[in-house]
């Protein structure tokens, strides 16, 4: 009877002031001595409405005793095929609101043998909308497909309710399948359905959020917002908060949108407070690169970044710039001055000589750009004296020694003869400055942001490290100067001067930088500052090279004594 009770008052009247006593009772009487004697079917059926209960109203956080309660019960003989099928069903929910999306497909694909081998043809459709549910949340398009097929097979238009659930799934498919004004059109029909076929009270915002997900993707952010405080209005008191981060959450990708970073940022400074004091991650339908841009906003500002973080991890959200170094990248290598290897933000300690070919192999292959590098040339580089079977055992033990170091599944593939580190998983900052310079604008300062200190110094004089070491250093030497002749070009010689200083940090011996820098200065109005780099210049040339600054650098010394 309590069970009864929970359900109809869940579903019917889901702020009801008795609906937690309910729960509470229900949940007590399950876990007494006493309720061994009731009939095993009676057991799993309250567990399931209490499941059911926790699902709803506390996003499944209060499950886990419930589960390793009533599990076993399902083994029991007298256990019915229905009863069975009813739990996994409420479990793999559960499984899918706390983003164990591969095991709630296994649990739907167990219940679903279940009936088809019982009969049991009218669960089918809670089968498979509980599957196409786990498929959306997952992302993954091609299951998602699938599974809506198969629920499509069993749905009967004359439920009413089964078709606005069913036309609330297709909206998701739609929306994970890049076409959100297709889910936006199926989400409002499936809640105009749902509104007239009695649809639950706690159900209909859910369709609602759906519904304005999809108008978010499709830029149609004023409506987006409406549906948002539309489904707020309606929603149970557990679902108000959730809804309300996600109406934030829009609200902050809006301000970006226009143009007002600022706003998105304090925005985002009360939003990711809250969540991580509610330890909420569940931002699982919007676009993942959408949601990565703002991580990578509030990463950028300092706002809740170890939250930020988790966040990126658990929804595996792609970077949206290759040079974020504080993004959570699983394996993260810096390769500028003391060589740095991280695991999950923590440091990989390398102990003794056992590893330090292993370590040679990962610089040689970043080296070489770390895309399909030739495993064949590496053996020759690193080991020029062996030869067939004892070059190739060396390579493979080397290879296996460096995976089992850095520990990151998937970082590093050999696939025909080629090594590759996996861009999703590994971060290097060589690659991402690779990939900076060759962007159109080249954002210099980021670049340089990166670019501190010499490749490889700790390999100096290995030749395949030098003309690694060379290349960057001249690409780099390259845009910036661009960019600051760009500046000094349309008279903006404050902002060019700190890119020329930049340049000479890395080659102090570029006499033609030099006369460029003390322009600048000059007219930048420190003329004294002007002789001070004439005067480094001619230093380092007579000491180095042996010679005196060009008649073009004295030209520009002999303007600086008037000015």
């Amino acid at each position: 009877m309590r069970a009864s009770l929970l359900l109809a008052l869940l579903f019917r009247q889901p702020t009801h002031p008795d609906l937690m006593a309910h729960a509470r009772a229900v949940a007590t009487l399950l876990a007494s001595r006493e309720i061994a004697g009731a009939p095993v079917n009676v057991r799993v059926s309250a567990a399931s409405v209490l499941f059911n209960f926790y699902n709803w109203a506390t996003k499944g956080e209060s499950a886990d005793a419930l589960i390793a309660l009533a599990l076993p019960w399902l083994d029991d003989p007298q256990a019915t095929p229905l009863s069975r099928v009813w739990f996994l069903v409420h479990l793999a929910f559960h499984e899918q609101i706390t983003r164990q999306y591969a095991r709630a497909r296994k649990r739907m694909a167990e219940a679903e043998a279940i009936a088809r081998e019982h009969g049991l043809s009218s669960v089918l459709f809670e089968i498979y909308h509980a599957d196409v549910s786990a498929a959306s949340a997952a992302r993954d398009v091609a299951g998602a497909r699938a599974a809506l097929e198969r629920l499509r097979t069993v749905l009967n238009p004359a439920r009413r309710m089964d078709v606005a659930y069913f036309r609330h799934q297709e909206a998701a498919f739609l929306l994970i399948s890049g076409r959100p004004q297709e889910a936006a059109a199926a989400s409002r029909e499936a809640v105009e359905i749902g509104r007239e076929a009695g649809l639950p009270a706690m159900q209909l915002p859910h369709l609602m959020v759906l519904g304005a997900h999809a108008l978010l993707a499709a830029g149609r952010h004023e409506e987006a917002i409406n549906r948002y405080e539309e489904a707020i209005a309606l929603a149970a008191p557990v679902d108000k908060r959730s809804f309300t981060w996600h109406r934030d959450l829009a609200r902050a990708q809006f301000a970006i949108a226009r143009g007002n970073e600022p706003g998105a940022v304090a925005i985002l400074a009360n939003l990711f407070a809250a969540c991580r004091e509610a330890r909420f991650y569940g931002f699982m339908r919007q676009a993942p690169a959408d949601v990565a841009r703002l991580v990578a906003l509030a990463l950028a500002h300092g706002v809740e970044p170890e939250y930020a973080r988790t966040l990126a991890r658990l929804r595996t959200l792609p970077a949206p710039s290759p040079d974020l170094a504080e993004w959570p990248w699983p394996l993260a290598i810096r390769t500028f001055g003391a060589f740095e290897l991280k695991r999950h933000g923590e440091p990989v300690v390398s102990r003794g000589k056992a590893q330090k070919k292993p370590l040679e192999l990962l610089k040689a292959l970043i080296a070489h750009g770390a895309k399909r590098v030739d495993a064949a040339m590496l053996t020759s580089l690193l080991w020029p004296e062996a030869e067939g079977d004892v070059a190739k055992t060396s390579f493979d033990s080397t290879l296996y020694r460096l995976r089992k170091l850095v520990d990151v599944e998937g970082a590093i593939a050999l696939s025909e003869g080629k090594l590759s580190l996996d861009p999703a998983t590994v971060w290097v900052d060589a690659l991402a400055l690779e990939a900076l310079l060759d962007a159109e604008p080249v954002q210099v300062e980021r670049a340089l942001a990166l670019a501190r200190g010499d490749f490889l110094a700790d390999e100096a004089a290995v030749p395949w490290a030098v003309r690694a070491r060379d290349r960057l250093k001249s690409r780099m030497l390259r845009a910036v100067l661009a960019e600051a002749e760009w500046r000094e070009a349309r008279g903006d010689f404050a902002a060019a001067r700190p890119l020329y200083e930049a340049a000479l940090e890395r080659d102090n011996l570029a006499e033609a930088v030099y006369r460029r820098l003390m322009v600048c200065q000059r007219e930048s109005g420190d003329a004294a500052g002007a002789m001070l780099t004439y005067r480094r210049c001619r230093e380092l040339l007579s000491i180095v090279l042996g010679r005196a600054p060009a008649a073009e650098t004295e030209a520009i010394r002999q303007t600086l004594e008037s000015a």
